[in-house]
């Protein structure tokens, strides 16, 4: 069963990709990067032996799909990359070990002049590292539990355009790795980066400044979800570690202003066993029943969307944080019809990670 979690989220990323690559790369120019970052590991004493050693250092190379033409920039105000990107990460604590991450990006190039260009990007993949927490070999690790795990980061760059072929860029990061409460300990691994790299365009991508041609259009359409989610939890029960389902339904509307941008509100139920479990084996009494409010943001990109949340506990919180966070990536089969990941995560902690099933319920 936790192999068939990866399978699927295996697959949804690889549909990102794919369907990035193939709606994109026929008409946007192609760019190659080599990239080095470095970094510190942001843990405490009770997480991490040997805290003291937290450096960690990373290698990249990256294929990258970017729309160049007026079209575009008129649309958007910028200029769309998508990017594909391979990472060697190691960590100099030995107890966190080492491993490759592979990722997909969005990145909007704003240009600042036609040599400079200022963007934010946002990336979500998957890590392979090589020394998870383990009770006999490793019980020192209470970061990462699973050999493989979700990776996210957001971070803000620069790229300076050298020549017709060749540019630099420079960017800092904050980059997370948790297995989404898939398995205890997973405090999730934070590590914040700067790095600096070489692009190289065989079709001499430039990004020229431009005078924008607004369009006339408006956008006020209303788009309301219901959406099934769930996922089966593994954590410590009396010393055992179990699996649990945790089931939920979450109730979104969502408000278009522009082309790219929608506010959301939103409401989630959903029923935990395991933390009823776990709250049971303390002699507390729950039912596992917790429900929220949140609001947030999507980024609306063809069929895909990307979302961000803020929430609020309105029932079960059971001593956890009043605040949560949620990060989500949806992909549209139909019209009415998507599935999606999302994370939820109290400050820099992951909670879980569940696959689900949209319908909109009304859009216009």
């Amino acid at each position: 069963m936790k192999n068939l979690k990866y399978i699927w989220f295996v697959f949804f990323l690889s549909r990102i990709i794919v369907g990035s690559a193939q709606s994109d790369s026929t008409r946007s120019q192609i760019a190659y990067s080599l990239s080095s970052s470095f970094g510190n590991v942001i843990a405490n004493a009770n997480e991490l032996e040997n805290n003291s050693i937290s450096q960690t250092n990373g290698f990249t190379a990256a294929v990258h799909w970017q729309k160049t033409d007026a079209t575009t920039y008129n649309l958007f105000a910028c200029y769309p990359r998508h990017s594909l990107s391979l990472t060697y990460q190691q960590f100099e604590n030995k107890v966190l070990g080492g491993g490759f991450i592979l990722n997909y990006s969005l990145s909007p190039y704003f240009a600042l002049s036609n040599r400079i260009s200022l963007y934010p990007a946002i990336s979500v993949g998957i890590s392979a590292l090589s020394n998870p927490y383990c009770l006999n070999s490793n019980p020192n690790n209470k970061l990462y539990s699973l050999p493989v795990s979700a990776f996210l980061a957001l971070g803000v760059g620069v790229r300076w355009q050298l020549t017709k072929q060749l540019a630099a860029q420079t960017a800092v990061a904050f980059n997370h790795v948790s297995n989404g409460g898939w398995k205890d300990p997973n405090n999730g691994v934070n590590w914040p980066v700067i790095s600096v790299g070489v692009e190289y365009s065989p079709s001499q991508l430039t990004l020229e400044k431009r005078t924008r041609i607004k369009s006339t259009e408006r956008f006020r359409s209303l788009r309301v979800d219901a959406a099934i989610f769930g996922l089966l939890r593994s954590g410590i029960i009396s010393s055992i570690e179990r699996n649990k389902p945790v089931i939920g339904l979450q109730l979104l509307a969502s408000k278009q202003t522009t082309r790219i941008h929608a506010w959301t509100i939103a409401f989630e139920f959903y029923q935990d066993q395991l933390l009823q479990e776990q709250l049971k084996s303390y002699s507390i009494a729950s039912n596992g029943f917790r429900a929220g409010a949140m609001a947030g943001h999507e980024f609306l990109l063809g069929k895909f969307i990307f979302s961000q949340q803020l929430g609020v506990y309105l029932a079960g919180r059971n001593g956890a944080e009043l605040l949560y966070h949620r990060w989500g990536c949806t992909y549209f089969l139909k019209d009415r019809w998507s599935v999606g990941v999302n994370l939820r995560a109290y400050k820099a902690v992951a909670e879980f990670t569940d696959l689900r099933v949209s319908y909109s319920l009304f859009k216009k």
